[in-house]
């Protein structure tokens, strides 16, 4: 067992049997216990993790109108429509390139045939995207387009998440870091 869990268990532990000894104790003060209310981790104005504030410039800061929310609804749902078969085709084709590469003989032919398919099927869904998104930037005003230029939100650098040891891991070992050091006589 590590010594991860054995700390966890013994801190759970511990909390339980604790009341129990509170209360033996003489001369004990019993003081009324507060709640206190802890709110969910939502994660900020937008409420989406730990992002929160994911897509203020679309949602929050170009101010869109009712007739704008309208048609990007519309327009967002007749991608969706036109995107999904595609997808599943995709994900069709995936698997049968996998299986293609997985039997006992190789097919390059077919495997070409399968992969030819799967980059035509990303290309149309490329272009279904960009179609999507030059729509959508003609449905703005020149203002609010101004504001989405500069929004923090669609310039891309907003998503600092540490991965794998965080921002103080330090350099990875070299050579020279990594041999042993020479023994001193």
């Amino acid at each position: 067992m590590n010594y991860r869990k054995l700390f966890v268990l013994s801190i759970s532990s511990l909390s339980i049997v604790a009341p129990a000894f509170a209360d033996t104790q003489t001369g004990s003060i019993e003081s009324p216990v507060t709640q206190t209310k802890i709110p969910e981790k939502t994660g900020g104005p937008g409420g989406k993790g730990k992002c929160g504030a994911h897509h203020r410039g679309m949602k929050g800061g170009l101010d869109l109108t009712d007739a704008q929310k309208e048609k990007l609804f519309t327009m967002k749902n007749s991608l969706k429509d036109a995107i999904g078969p595609k997808k599943l085709e995709l994900s069709k084709n995936s698997r049968e390139l996998r299986d293609l590469l997985t039997k006992p003989s190789i097919d390059r032919a077919a495997i070409k045939t399968t992969q030819s398919k799967i980059n035509d099927l990303k290309a149309d869904i490329a272009n279904l995207m960009i179609a999507f998104k030059a729509d959508f930037a003609e449905t703005l005003t020149p203002e609010q387009r101004q504001k989405m230029r500069f929004a923090r939100s669609f310039k891309g650098g907003h998503h600092k998440h540490f991965k794998h040891g965080g921002p103080g891991r330090g350099p990875r070992p070299t050579a020279e870091m990594s041999a042993p050091a020479a023994p001193v006589s």
